[in-house]
């Protein structure tokens, strides 16, 4: 159990809103809705990402 919480802390997600990142975590379920109706004229994104600054958009 104990190696699978080292490697979830390796990876999380990244919302970003016209192309600014504005959240960071393991869960964007909730975040993204909400972030969605802040912002209704802008693209919001998901990507994945690494502790080594490796962005997948």
């Amino acid at each position: 159990m104990q190696e699978i919480k080292q490697v979830l802390r390796k990876y999380e997600y990244v919302i970003k809103v016209g192309g600014k990142e504005v959240w960071r975590g393991l869960n964007p379920k909730e975040k993204y809705w909400e972030i969605k109706e802040k912002n209704p004229d802008k693209e919001v994104g998901i990507a994945w990402c690494s502790q080594d600054d490796v962005l997948i958009c």
